[in-house]
């Protein structure tokens, strides 16, 4: 009879509480928070504060600005078409030379379809100048001077029959250099335009 239950013992299918067992998923519940906890504390204190992350970029900048030597500026075309067909992409390159090297903070091709004459001195902002459009590859930076560029310009179809009014244009050392203001007829595609 000692293969039998005591008699004096009930008999029971629930765990006692000694064998109860925490779940699993809130041990890994805790676990992340601390975890999470413990990564916002530590980036908290490493961060810098708004006003000494703005120092730093300030100094950066400084230090890495290029030295822009206050030079006369020639701003030509490279080349001229004589005319370009409506609807498309096309390239146009030109040219600045200085008599010793510098830099520019920006450079590109203005354009528009009415013509904006007379000759622009250094004193003729883009603003004053009133061209609608500009190329935006060399729109702001720092640009080695002298030194050739080439960006592109798209013409919508609508402006075939017009005629395209350029200049190339660099700003160095709070100057403005303008070139001669190029025209070049805007053709239909497949009139004999384009080259």
């Amino acid at each position: 009879m000692d293969d039998q239950m005591p008699q004096n013992q009930p008999f029971s299918t629930a765990p006692t509480e000694t064998t109860k067992k925490t779940p699993a998923g809130w041990v890994w519940v805790a676990g992340i928070v601390i975890v999470v906890a413990a990564v916002l504390y530590v980036t908290q204190k490493t961060a810098p504060s708004g006003e000494n992350e703005q120092t730093n970029n300030t100094e950066e900048i400084e230090n890495s600005a290029p030295t822009i030597v206050d030079v006369p500026a020639t701003v030509t075309f490279s080349f001229k078409p004589t005319s370009l067909p409506a609807g498309t992409i096309f390239g146009v390159d030109w040219q600045v030379e200085t008599s010793e090297q510098t830099f520019a903070i920006k450079t590109g091709v203005y354009w528009d379809t009415v013509s904006h004459p007379g000759t622009f001195g250094t004193d003729i902002t883009p603003e004053i100048a009133d061209y609608p459009n500009m190329t935006s590859a060399y729109e702001a930076g720092y640009f080695a001077l002298p030194g050739g560029f080439e960006d592109n310009i798209k013409l919508s179809a609508g402006e075939a029959g017009n005629v395209l009014y350029m200049r190339a244009y660099v700003w160095l050392a709070d100057k403005h250099y303008w070139s001669e203001e190029m025209a070049v007829p805007i053709k239909v595609p497949g009139t004999g335009g384009g080259s």
